[in-house]
């Protein structure tokens, strides 16, 4: 589970919270903690006064058409999910400092999920990212395909570097996973990654989102891929 403390912006029909550390029970009524719980520092970093906290629970592991998980190594993924992750700019020469336009792909493997916040809008007053389901447009190519894509692997970074430190499949036949991103595939392309460069051109895997000032965008790494 993870939960962030973010300023409360009420709307004009909004009312002001009961206390600075009141909570609302089942009923919809102001419920005040234990006076020590209030004192906790860990309390106290969720719940900041005048603050919303909004948490996401979500499963270490994805069980596509079976009725649970298997729970296998179950510990290990609780505390790679767990591990603090940062995005370091060392240079210039990465597209996080640059205006260029960036080819689609997915981010790190190991990251489940990607948070955007929208800080600062662009001069057009909004964010613009575009984003193409990157699973739904390997599944409709034939099966034949998709097996050469389980076996093309491409140079992955460890975390927190640039450098390549190992391989990974770009799609992954049982979890249904993908990583990709174009400029890895330029060397050596299979006719598999070309059907499937060809198909994410398609405006039927394409979608953009226009964030405005305050607003989040909740994004399946696994899954989609993104450009701008």
């Amino acid at each position: 589970m993870s939960a962030h403390s973010t300023p409360l912006q009420q709307s004009q029909h909004a009312e002001a919270p009961a206390s600075a550390h009141s909570l609302c029970d089942e009923t919809g009524r102001a419920s005040h903690p234990h006076p020590y719980l209030q004192q906790h520092p860990g309390f106290q970093r969720l719940f900041g006064p005048g603050g919303l906290t909004v948490g996401l629970i979500l499963p270490l592991e994805t069980h596509p058409g079976k009725p649970a998980p298997t729970m296998a190594d179950h510990v290990e993924m609780a505390q790679r999910a767990e591990a603090e992750t940062q995005v370091r700019i060392a240079s210039g020469r990465t597209y996080l400092t640059r205006p260029d336009a960036v080819p689609p792909h997915t981010d790190h493997p190991d990251a489940r999920l990607i948070l955007w916040f929208c800080n600062r809008g662009d001069r057009l007053g909004s964010g613009a990212n575009r984003l193409i389901d990157a699973r739904a447009a390997i599944e409709a190519l034939p099966h034949g395909a998709q097996r050469e894509l389980s076996q093309y692997r491409l140079a992955c970074p460890e975390r927190g570097g640039l450098e390549p430190k190992g391989y990974h499949a770009m799609f992954e036949l049982d979890s249904r996973n993908v990583f990709y991103a174009r400029w890895l595939c330029e060397d050596m392309p299979c006719a598999a990654v070309r059907m499937f460069e060809q198909m994410i051109e398609s405006r039927k895997y394409q979608r953009t989102v226009h964030l405005q000032v305050g607003e989040a965008l909740l994004v399946d790494n696994r899954r989609m891929l993104h450009c701008r």
